[in-house]
């Protein structure tokens, strides 16, 4: 319910996600509402004295 208001209320080309890889959980969730990835980097976040890297995925308004 959270996506659709979001696309209905804002004029938002895209709702986007940036994931820890070894965040598998987050992944896979994404990846069940439709977000595709787009992109990766490494060392993106510091937390606790440790780098983390990021995957980026988008999911584009419906048409």
């Amino acid at each position: 319910a959270v996506i659709p208001h979001l696309f209905a209320a804002h004029d938002l080309a895209a709702l986007t996600a940036d994931v820890d890889p070894r965040n598998s959980a987050s992944l896979r969730l994404l990846g069940s509402l439709g977000f595709v990835e787009t992109g990766r980097a490494e060392k993106t976040i510091r937390w606790r004295d440790e780098w983390s890297d990021s995957i980026y995925l988008a999911l584009p308004r419906p048409m």
